[in-house]
């Protein structure tokens, strides 16, 4: 038996009596065409109107329209509107009422985008090429960083990364793997091979979980959707007080954006292993203040393959993020995931 039933609700019978209405017919004559008696069929009418029977049968529903000269289609386009305000409404009370009309705009714009993704999304889609790209890149960085490897032989490793995902994507048959051309002095042959191995690891399990993957529940898409609002909010409260810092620090407001996808990684990597594995988090903000350095600035986001004789870059996009402003806002990150999650007793 289904968990989550329909519920008739009030603003239901309230469209069915502005339906009746519209058709100029009393509950009376309504009871009379759907059939029933004078006496019992006003009384069901009107307690229907009123949302009071829970769960009345499609049929009665279907004879009522037709008694009032309705289309279904009308009807049920009306009554999927009733059903996503009263869904939006349920999800948007997650939203705190001190946020700014603005942003609370903004984030309520954001969880109605991911919803609707989440409603309307094909059972087997194609792969999301920057969601695999940047699956591989936390894999590879986190590979080099446990085997100690020279940072100055990094992007040998990350473009030997692109070849191999490209030769993974390629639907045609590909020749045997030659690794000649990557193979220069401090390149070791076996992480070579790693890297290749790892990468159809990956892109073979993000295709079998496209196959397996099955359309979310209602109560499910409802309860991705909170998660994802109340996320949003506490993004939105941490990259708060990160623009105030890089205001007072007086950073360049080109580099803002990247600061701030930098105290989003911060605080994901927080959530994972705060109050699990210190030792590891702290590895994890040595790697990542690295990358932030030395990650090309015309992205969002650091890229297995950087261009590095792109000379139309800015001054300060070409030098990277500072190191010390990097260890502030990781500092004032820390901060704010404190503050949203104490310690457990």
């Amino acid at each position: 038996m289904a968990k989550n039933l329909f519920v008739f609700t009030k603003q239901v019978g309230n469209l069915l009596a502005d339906i009746r209405k519209t058709a100029k017919l009393s509950q009376n004559k309504v009871a009379e065409l759907i059939g029933m008696s004078s006496k019992v069929g006003h009384s069901y009418i009107s307690r229907l109107e009123q949302g009071k029977i829970r769960n009345p049968s499609l049929g009665t529903i279907v004879l009522y329209l037709e008694a009032c000269n309705t289309s279904y289609n009308t009807f049920f386009d009306q009554l999927n509107k009733i059903r996503t305000a009263e869904r939006n409404q349920e999800i948007t009370r997650n939203i705190p009422t001190k946020i700014k009309p603005a942003l609370r705009h903004k984030i309520d714009r954001d969880a109605t985008l991911y919803a609707n993704k989440i409603k309307y999304q094909i059972k087997t889609p194609k792969l999301d090429i920057d969601k695999l790209k940047s699956k591989i890149e936390r894999e590879l960085s986190k590979y080099l960083s446990d085997h100690k490897i020279n940072i100055d032989l990094i992007p040998i490793y990350q473009d030997f990364t692109s070849y191999i995902l490209a030769r993974v994507l390629n639907p045609e048959p590909n020749p045997l793997l030659d690794t000649s051309h990557w193979q220069k002095s401090g390149i070791r042959p076996m992480l070579l091979q790693y890297i290749n191995r790892m990468v159809y690891k990956i892109v073979h399990r993000e295709q079998n979980k496209l196959s397996k993957r099955k359309m979310p529940t209602t109560e499910k898409q409802k309860k991705m959707v909170i998660g994802f609002l109340k996320y949003r909010v506490m993004i939105e409260q941490v990259e708060t007080e990160v623009h105030k810092l890089l205001n007072e620090l007086e950073v360049p407001f080109a580099l803002f954006q990247g600061y701030k996808d930098f105290a989003r990684q911060c605080f994901s990597n927080l959530k994972k292993l705060y109050y699990k594995d210190q030792a590891l988090l702290s590895q994890r903000f040595k790697e990542s203040i690295i990358m932030w350095q030395r990650m090309n600035l015309d992205e969002s986001r650091p890229s297995i393959s950087q261009n590095s004789n792109n000379d139309t870059r800015t001054k300060e996009q070409k030098e990277g993020l500072d190191e010390k402003v990097l260890e502030k806002v990781k500092n004032i990150t820390i901060q704010q995931f404190l503050a949203l999650f104490p310690k457990p007793k």
